[in-house]
């Protein structure tokens, strides 16, 4: 059965009757809050009202700028010596670490620890990992790094930070 307006026609119908439909009813819109009056004592600045009691007021820009340090150090002050890092305030080893051997081979050297329960190879580098995957299980922990390797005087250096640890085997 055909229409007796054309298929634009109603399309326009359905287009104007969903926009007109949009503002239906009676809906109370919130007024919008009028502008903050200039107080009587500085015209540049408003008068901040809190809303509610409870709320606590905002700083003004003149208490940020108050609270703001004037000046810097001075740049031809002597400097000040720091301390150096007392033996207490150095790097504590891992606790139960034991250095107990040491192997050249190859061109490099590795070193026999054990920590706690724990004992594997250290190579150079962080956390002692060998590059060959012979410490498949890493002993140090992070932060710690094997710095050298002496097989011919049986040392290990280890590094914390710029802190430098080392360690001589026993006779």
């Amino acid at each position: 059965m055909a229409h007796p307006f054309p298929e634009s026609a109603v399309a326009a119908l359905l287009a104007l009757a969903l926009v007109g439909c949009g503002e239906v009813g009676d809906v109370a819109r919130p007024a919008a809050a009028p502008p903050p009056q200039a107080s009587a004592e500085d015209p540049g600045r408003t008068a901040a009202t809190p809303a509610s009691p409870s709320l606590t007021p905002l700083t003004t820009p003149e208490q940020v700028i108050e609270s703001l340090p004037i000046g810097r150090p001075d740049p031809f002050a002597p400097i000040t010596q720091t301390a150096a890092p007392s033996a207490a305030a150095a790097a504590a080893l891992p606790a139960g670490l034991r250095f107990t051997g040491v192997i050249g081979s190859g061109g490099g050297a590795r070193a026999f620890v054990q920590i706690g329960a724990a004992s594997g190879v250290l190579c150079l580098g962080p956390r002692g990992r060998c590059a060959d995957g012979a410490a498949d299980q890493l002993l140090l922990p992070p932060g710690w790094t094997v710095s050298t390797i002496d097989a011919t005087s049986g040392r290990l250096t280890l590094r914390l930070g710029a802190q430098r640890r080392v360690l001589a085997l026993q006779s």
